[in-house]
């Protein structure tokens, strides 16, 4: 096999991307997966399947472990569309280590996002956080020492 020579180029690593590079794979095709996406260290994952419950989103069954893994408060929460979803978990992801706390909740047909006590945000940080809330009609304010967010999600 060749440096620049595949049989199929697959985008993305996620599951689709994942499942189907597998199969291609275990057909004998050589294939090449673009991620675009952070890499995560070994370890980032669980890899006990009672853990795993851990990581599951679904509210109602008081599951929100895409958020309590940051260490974020949730209350009133629901699914939402995955847009809004993945928008609310990467803007506390890329910005929970720089606040003292972090609360995300449900205000009627708003969900609502705060992270409070925040020091030294770079501007990539807020501008990317800014831009993923932005992307679902929402809006992220930076005030003296808080970030707040309010996404439309009906």
């Amino acid at each position: 096999m060749s440096d620049s020579h595949f049989d199929a180029i697959v985008v993305g690593s996620g599951f689709g991307g994942s499942v189907t590079a597998y199969r291609l794979a275990e057909a004998g095709r050589s294939v090449c997966i673009l991620e675009r996406g952070r890499a995560y260290p070994p370890g980032s994952f669980t890899r006990s399947p009672y853990k795993a419950r851990d990581s599951f989103w679904n509210p109602a069954r008081g599951l929100t472990g895409a958020l309590r893994s940051l260490d974020v408060e949730t209350a009133d929460l629901e699914r939402y569309p995955l847009e809004v979803e993945e928008a609310v978990y990467f803007s506390c992801r890329a910005l929970r280590r720089r606040a003292a706390r972090a609360r995300v909740w449900s205000e009627g047909a708003t969900l609502r996002l705060e992270l409070v006590g925040l020091t030294s945000a770079t501007g990539g940080e807020l501008s990317h956080a800014r831009e993923r809330i932005a992307a679902v009609g929402g809006q992220l304010d930076l005030s003296a020492d808080c970030v707040s967010a309010a996404v439309p999600v009906r």
